[in-house]
């Protein structure tokens, strides 16, 4: 939202989609009408699955600017849909975005590099589709299934290390 004012120096044709429920509901409402960004912002904090995946479909780009993440599943998730991320630097999402390939890393907090990168990717139709498909070849190298067999194959060789 604080970037919002930024981007609109550059162009006005965009809308900024915020998706989920969690603790910072209100104080992002509250953002947008300080920053009088209401018009560019629509808020949908309730979606379902369905939901969720059709507004990764649609979107030209996530923006994720969190300080830190478990792991940027949102970021996996929207490379499936063949959605580009621009995410901070942070730990969680350096490992979900292959910066340059999948999408763009940028320091947190650098709200100008992140209006940059956001610009240069709206204005930008075939690097966009270069990243496009690499997030979706990206994505596919996830699975609950490749997760179990690796994990599997790291706890035998653990075992064998151990006993052997």
């Amino acid at each position: 939202i604080k970037a919002v004012p930024l981007l609109l120096k550059k162009r006005k044709d965009f809308k900024i989609i915020i998706a989920g429920d969690g603790d910072a509901r209100d104080e992002l409402i509250k953002l947008a009408r300080t920053e009088k960004v209401e018009p560019w912002v629509e808020f949908r904090f309730i979606v379902s699955e369905q939901e969720k995946v059709e507004l990764y479909q649609r979107a030209w780009l996530l923006v994720q600017p969190s300080i830190k993440e478990g792991w940027g599943l949102t970021v996996i998730e929207a490379a499936a849909c063949g959605t580009p991320a621009i995410a901070a630097r942070s730990p969680g999402l350096i490992e979900s975005v292959q910066d340059g390939k999948t999408g763009y890393l940028y320091p947190y907090g650098d709200l100008f590099k992140m209006v940059d990168l956001i610009d240069r990717l709206l204005s930008d139709k075939k690097e966009w589709g270069k990243l496009s498909q690499a997030s979706i070849k990206w994505a596919g190298e996830f699975s609950w299934d490749k997760s179990a067999a690796l994990l599997e194959s790291i706890l035998s060789v653990y075992v064998i290390k151990v006993i052997g």
